[in-house]
């Protein structure tokens, strides 16, 4: 997916409402599911710590091709250009390798992608993120946890 921040999912509904009225549907016709990453923890530090395996994953796979007309802020363009340079597709999916987590923070990119690609925090703003995406037009997710089993 290209995210779950407010300005992608506009545009996302946007395009999708522009296909359906084509054949005389319309967006809210459609069952719409989003793809995100997800993890809730009593720590909501380490949550975020946890999940940047899967935020470099989501990173790489948006903005592998392209980066052009993608809402990537300015400011977090040559980041996320070196992240995906150096985004070790070897360590793909496997939560135990450091580098591909170690990108997202060396390039000051861990709040950005959290936001973008993830449901991930405490219990509390896990729920909190899950009543804004719903107030912004997100009712069905495919959720992907890919973390070490753990109890919590």
């Amino acid at each position: 997916g290209t995210g779950l921040i407010p300005e992608v999912i506009a545009d996302t509904l946007s395009f999708i409402d522009e296909g359906a009225k084509k054949s005389g549907r319309r967006v809210e016709d459609l069952d719409l599911w989003w793809l995100v990453d997800a993890h809730v923890d009593p720590d909501g530090e380490r949550a975020r710590e946890d999940i940047r395996t899967a935020l470099a994953a989501s990173a790489h796979h948006s903005f592998s091709f392209t980066m052009e007309n993608k809402r990537i802020p300015a400011e977090l363009a040559s980041g996320i250009r070196a992240l995906r340079d150096g985004y070790q597709t070897s360590e793909h999916g496997f939560m135990d390798k450091s580098n591909n987590a170690g990108l997202v923070d060396e390039y000051g990119l861990r709040d950005y992608l959290a936001d973008r690609f993830a449901i991930v925090g405490t219990p509390a703003e896990c729920r909190k993120r899950l009543e804004d995406l719903e107030n912004l037009g997100v009712r069905g997710l495919r959720i992907n946890n890919n973390l070490p089993d753990r109890t919590v």
